[in-house]
């Protein structure tokens, strides 16, 4: 059988050192009697080591403390919590004490090895400020976790953009971060980011919006103009007009999930805890969480200071609908956050753009 992708391997249990052939996850790929070898192995170490206690997900350190990090030192803990039923992992770099943390709500399908290059960078340029990477309960990583070291069914039913704020705090406490901490709303996660901030003003010092979701759709030339045909159809017909939204808003929602999955597996593969229909559905819920978010009204000019990191090369509509957010905040506030374009920066700007969005980030953290 073939191994699993390589952004399964650093996710869900880290990545091997370059000396180890297998990572710990492919082996439940291999025969039986090559995976008996292996639990005999395992279970050999444990004696050898007294038996060394793995603690409750919800308050561990586990897995982050049993595998080797990738470069540079690297130091994640990577483990998970469930809240209401649902599993939601993470990778923790700690801060030191006195030094801030910051937190991520990632985008609406971005694995966690969309992150590897911004984590490095941010390990290497650290004077003791920490890294905190969520994936919602919806993503691929959580439901891995929520089937291999929970052994329950990924859980999708009535989620909000009130949830996913939710699980960051639960994440928050059973790693006892120290607070304040700065927030960073990646894409799609400026809406969950925004929510978070509203209910913990005091617990956040900086919210960092980079490539973020306006209005929802805005991503998506679908999504965006069967939101605007909704509200035309409502309006004239008054009877029937909100059963045909709801049908119209889950046939969109599930074409665009569909495709996003279908454009995953045409290069890579799921494994095989996850369906493709659990992955489409995960999607599905996730974008149905911002069918009403529009940041030009969800945001409070009382909350922490809303900088902006945006890409020179992002599609020309965004972009304009950005910066016009962005110039309309500053101009508003009387702490108005900071701007700042990467000119030939794309939508992936965290990825490809890793030292500018680091050396950004890590300015407004210190200027605290």
């Amino acid at each position: 059988m073939k191994r699993l992708p390589e952004w399964l391997f650093h996710s869900v249990l880290g990545q091997c050192s370059s000396k180890t052939e297998y990572s710990p996850l492919s082996m439940l790929e291999r025969p039986f009697v090559f995976r008996l070898s292996w639990v005999s192995a395992l279970a050999l170490t444990g004696v050898l080591c007294l038996c060394i206690p793995i603690s409750s997900f919800a308050k561990s350190r586990s897995c982050g403390d049993l595998f080797e990090t990738r470069t540079q030192n690297l130091k994640l803990v990577r483990s998970a919590v469930l809240i209401d039923g649902r599993v939601v992992y993470y990778e923790h770099l700690k801060a030191r004490k006195g030094r801030e943390t910051l937190v991520i709500f990632s985008g609406l399908f971005t694995p966690m090895s969309d992150f590897a290059a911004f984590q490095t960078e941010f390990a290497r340029r650290s004077d003791g400020e920490g890294l905190l990477v969520v994936s919602y309960s919806t993503q691929i990583e959580s439901m891995i976790w929520s089937r291999l070291r929970f052994n329950i069914a990924p859980n999708f039913q009535d989620l909000s953009l009130v949830d996913f704020s939710r699980e960051m705090t639960a994440v928050l406490n059973a790693e006892n971060v120290a607070t304040p901490v700065s927030v960073l709303g990646y894409s799609f996660g400026a809406a969950p980011a925004v929510k978070f901030a509203e209910f913990h003003k005091d617990r956040v010092s900086n919210l960092v919006m980079v490539v973020p979701l306006i209005v929802s759709g805005d991503h998506n030339a679908q999504l965006h103009s069967t939101k605007d045909a909704y509200e035309i159809m409502a309006k004239l017909n008054p009877f029937s007009g909100s059963t045909m939204i709801e049908s119209m808003r889950e046939s969109v929602a599930r074409n665009a999930a569909t495709s996003i999955i279908e454009s995953f597996l045409a290069t890579q593969k799921l494994p095989p805890s996850v369906t493709k229909e659990e992955a489409i559905a995960g999607l599905m819920a996730q974008i149905r969480t911002a069918e009403e978010f529009d940041l030009r009204r969800d945001y409070s000019l009382k909350g922490p200071p809303i900088h902006f990191l945006l890409a020179g090369r992002e599609h020309v509509y965004r972009l304009a609908l950005q910066k016009s957010l962005a110039d309309r905040i500053r101009s508003e506030t009387t702490s108005p956050g900071e701007l700042e374009v990467v000119k030939d920066g794309q939508h992936a700007l965290l990825a490809s753009h890793a030292e500018a969005s680091v050396e950004f980030i890590l300015r407004l953290m210190r200027e605290r």
